[in-house]
């Protein structure tokens, strides 16, 4: 669970709480987050975490940021503060991920386990879609992708909606309570949350996180782990009701358009911002 709570002097915090099984999990975030603070990184400034109420449950207590979800201001902005937020974001997720290299792991191996899950899931879901059969057979087509990419820590969840804008207009990542390893382009699996709301701040993300050198085998990892990840929406929904079904439907059919039926590498919507 997680709540805005306010001291005696007024000061705010966000205390997020959880069973006392998951304390290592949260001293593992809480670090996590403490490393990326001191490193300037914009996110909470953590300040406690540890076990309460009988030790019964676990909690992080972590600075308030003041402000409202990118994916509710961005909408609002003029398309340049949008892209030039989306750069800077792109900037810090560069560092985030050059900040916790991992050796060992076989990122392979695990994404194509994952990658079969999906597809198992969608077979046996009760709902269909035309559009996956596509999905499929563009990924497995180009699971040799997968050799030989390195690994770090990830966000985990990063869009539109774990992005916090202030005041100032300055942005802050929030919600590590994802955090996994993995191919530092796999945090880009999102980027459909991003690009339906402000495709100048998905293009700034993009373009900041490269410094503006965009590789050009970029957009087929992109390309590859968005299709995947789409995989999985509709088996996703279902149990949500009917809201999350048709958004799930409009997602699959809105990636599909914007990669002109899968013919693109590149989606329609970065080209369309080549004025940038």
């Amino acid at each position: 669970m997680k709540f805005h709570v306010i001291d005696k002097e007024g000061r705010s915090f966000v205390l997020r709480t959880a069973k006392e099984e998951h304390k290592d999990r949260f001293k593992k975030e809480f670090q996590y987050i403490k490393t990326l603070y001191e490193m300037g990184i914009s996110t909470h400034k953590p300040m406690q975490v540890g076990v309460c109420y009988k030790d019964k449950y676990c909690f992080q207590l972590l600075s308030y940021i003041e402000g409202d979800q990118a994916e509710i201001l961005l909408p609002k902005m003029a398309s340049k503060k949008q892209y030039a937020l989306g750069r800077k974001m792109g900037e810090e997720l560069q560092r985030l991920h050059s900040a916790f290299p991992i050796s060992g792991v076989n990122w392979e191996e695990q994404y194509n386990r994952k990658i079969d899950q999906y597809i198992k899931n969608y077979h046996n879901c009760i709902m269909k879609d035309p559009l996956i059969d596509a999905y499929i057979k563009f990924v497995n087509d180009h699971r040799y992708l997968l050799k030989n990419r390195p690994v770090c820590q990830l966000h985990g969840d990063f869009h539109v909606g774990n992005i916090i804008i202030d005041p100032k207009d300055q942005p802050h990542m929030i919600d590590f309570n994802r955090m996994k390893l993995g191919d530092p382009w796999y945090e880009f699996n999102r980027i459909y949350f991003s690009f339906r709301v402000s495709p100048n701040f998905a293009k700034g993300l993009i373009e900041g996180y490269f410094a503006g050198e965009v590789p050009s085998a970029f957009f087929l990892y992109m390309k590859f782990y968005l299709l995947s990840i789409m995989i999985a929406t509709l088996p996703w929904s279902i149990p949500f009701g009917e809201e999350d079904i048709a958004f799930a439907k409009k997602s699959i059919q809105t990636v599909y358009d914007t990669y002109d039926g899968l013919l693109r590498v590149r989606p329609k919507w970065y080209d369309a911002l080549e004025d940038r």
